[in-house]
């Protein structure tokens, strides 16, 4: 049993936002890796969900991971985008927000998509501490994910990264799971794909008609079959 774990790239986004949805739908990596090898496989892998989030996932089905797994394979998107909790100021409770890409990348107009409850101070202050602090404070997160994998590898299971896009700040540390994609020695999916091919995300193979960054299907096999060789060599 081949257990995945990470975002919407493993999750798979279907025709979600197609155009052409008799024509046009997005399958994951996954699908494609689960056919070569000839397994079975259990997808908790969901759209939008942050590396934190992930951990805590494999994390609850460790037991089960123990009893039924042969192969694991953690994708994570970014890095670095763990939750911040704040107090909820219409309802009583709390409200996580997650910090993601656009912070660490210092976009100009990130206040204006952040949300309408944070002061421009407090804007200001998170994007500043996510970008000088926040992904260097996950390396730490990272080595909880790399303690889990070296036990489930003791107890015979093949635990691979699967890193989609660099780190901002940070170089990715080296360790026995993170995939290394080709002879060339990338190590994230994008790395790989860059160098490699053209018009590999859905906006480009479909000519801009579905305004969608993730990877086409025809690159999602080629990545699945890129994977399959460094899990299963001959």
């Amino acid at each position: 049993m081949i257990y995945y774990f990470g975002d919407s790239n493993t999750k798979g986004i279907g025709t979600q936002g197609s155009p052409k949805p008799n024509e046009w739908m997005h399958i994951p990596y996954s699908n494609y890796l689960t056919e070569l090898s000839g397994m079975r496989s259990k997808n908790l892998a969901k759209c939008g969900q942050n590396f934190v989030l992930n951990i805590r996932e494999l994390i609850k089905h460790l037991g089960e991971i123990e009893r039924r797994a042969k192969v694991v394979i953690f994708q994570t998107q970014f890095f670095c985008n763990p939750l911040l909790r704040f107090p909820e100021l219409e309802k009583d409770g709390l409200h996580d927000f997650v910090v993601t890409s656009y912070l660490l990348n210092k976009n100009p107009h990130v206040h204006e998509t952040m949300d309408k409850q944070f002061s421009e101070s407090d804007k200001q202050v998170m994007t500043d501490w996510s970008y000088k602090f926040e992904e260097r404070r996950s390396y730490y997160e990272y080595l909880y994910l790399i303690d889990i994998f070296r036990y489930l590898s003791s107890k015979g299971i093949n635990c691979k990264i699967l890193h989609w896009v660099d780190p901002f700040t940070i170089k990715l540390p080296d360790n026995e799971f993170s995939i290394i994609i080709s002879d060339t020695g990338c190590k994230t999916a994008m790395q790989f794909l860059s160098e490699n091919f053209k018009n590999f995300t859905i906006e480009e193979s479909t000519n801009g008609e579905w305004d969608d960054p993730h990877t086409d299907n025809f690159h999602n096999k080629i990545i699945a079959e890129t994977i399959y060789h460094e899990i299963f060599p001959k």
